[in-house]
């Protein structure tokens, strides 16, 4: 290699060395995979490595995703912690692959595995995924690097930092004391499962979101004037037959309680709620074919699949659909043209698109981080009541703990649940 070129590129991106760590597949949604982007974030910094800003996409964080770090959140974050950690932006991180492969010195890099040992008892090395950046580098060796963390004991809330520093650095590896960490340009972690382990405290503060999502949240929140939030997430409910109840709680509760009457309802859901209420009598009846469900059923949420759905989903929604006013945010370009009794459904700023799939749908940890932002700003908080009408959620978690943060412990937030001592009829 020539050494002198490998100084020069080196120099223009890093004002010295190059030693990176990359988070390059990180399976669990947005809410919580940040937690593990903040708490790397600062091990980088005790690894003396640069911490790659990963890109971001349907509501994931991985390097090969569709959009930037800057998509979901403010890169000021990086910059205020730059005590702790150094950063490099994706695309200057490329333009630094691209430019050592161009002048015959491409980068080395190395794929790791992490894993919780409850969850996979007997972890191997896997090399199923496409690394996306192989056309630039010259791997070591493709995801043969693995460790299984027990992330429920003492001993990992105690010494998690330095069990991941020993691993990453190989003195963790059985049989290796080292694996030429330092010459060892780029480190990926593939993060199968993971609890919090930096001893940073400010690993613990969540990255804030992009501005222009904060103020479309502080817009939306003033345009609607007092309102109620509503969470329902409908993934994974054991008993879908109970939704039904469910969707009578909530309206009942809505109707009844002085503190809900006469204000905006805005609802969160990982219901396709682009879906036309003649679409969804159809699937209610079962007379819509498995090629029109295909096509009608996209889900808010990134794993909540038309084969999850069944027709107790359609009937709770239509339920509501037809007894209260509810504001949601469009999640399909061009949706309003069908309009929806009973639904406000407010149009997300052209300019705010961004980015949209094949079927027009606007990303949806896009739309996540909106909802959540404009749910923390509500005046109150309602979601379902978890293992009876809800998944319980790291999202409706981080909404519960950010009101808590602007109005008091416990302020406005609560659960719906069954039906119960209503004079309401459906």
């Amino acid at each position: 290699m020539n050494q002198t070129e490998i100084d020069r590129i080196d120099y223009k991106y890093c004002a010295g060395p190059c030693r990176f760590l990359s988070l390059y597949r990180i399976p669990e949604q947005e809410t919580r995979a940040q937690l593990h982007v903040r708490h790397f974030a600062f091990t980088a910094g005790l690894l003396n490595r640069t911490l790659i800003l990963p890109n971001v996409g349907n509501s994931r964080i991985g390097s090969c995703l569709a959009h930037d770090f800057e998509y979901y959140y403010d890169i000021q974050w990086a910059k205020d912690n730059s005590d702790s950690f150094q950063y490099i932006t994706m695309s200057n991180f490329l333009a630094w692959l691209k430019e050592r492969k161009q002048y015959g010195v491409p980068a080395m890099d190395q794929m790791m595995s992490v894993y919780d040992v409850h969850q996979d008892p007997h972890p191997e090395p896997t090399d199923k995924y496409a690394n996306c950046f192989q056309d630039y580098t010259v791997p070591k060796s493709i995801f043969n690097r693995v460790i299984a963390w027990d992330t429920k004991s003492g001993h990992f809330h105690k010494m998690g930092e330095s069990e991941v520093i020993k691993f990453v650095r190989g003195d963790a590896i059985e049989g290796t004391s080292s694996f030429e960490y330092d010459d060892t340009e780029v480190i990926h972690v593939d993060i199968k499962r993971g609890d919090p382990f930096s001893l940073n405290t400010e690993a613990k503060r969540r990255i804030n979101y992009n501005s222009e999502l904060v103020k479309l949240a502080d817009q939306t929140a003033s345009d609607l004037g007092p309102y109620v939030a509503v969470h329902w997430r409908m993934e994974t409910v054991g008993k879908t037959e109970k939704l039904i109840d469910c969707a009578k709680g909530l309206v009942a509760t809505l109707q009844h309680d002085v503190r809900y009457q006469n204000l905006s309802v805005f609802l969160l859901t990982d219901y396709p709620h682009s879906f036309s209420l003649q679409q969804q009598q159809l699937a209610i009846d079962d007379k819509a074919t498995a090629e029109e469900l295909d096509q009608w059923l996209h889900s808010t949420s990134d794993t909540f699949h038309q084969v999850y759905f069944n027709t107790y989903h359609h009937r709770a929604i239509q339920l509501l659909y037809r007894n209260h006013a509810f504001t949601l945010f469009e999640t399909k370009v061009g949706q309003l043209k069908e309009k929806i009794e009973n639904w406000n459904v407010l149009p997300i700023p052209e300019q705010l698109h961004a980015s949209v799939d094949e079927v027009g749908l606007i990303d949806s940890g896009w739309l996540g981080i909106l909802d959540k932002l404009t749910a923390i700003r509500s005046s109150y908080f309602i979601s379902g009541q978890p293992l009876e009408c809800a998944r319980r959620s790291t999202f409706t978690a981080q909404i519960r703990a950010e009101r808590d943060l602007r109005m008091g412990y416990g302020q406005g937030a609560e659960y719906f649940g069954f039906r119960k001592n209503s004079t309401t009829t459906f």
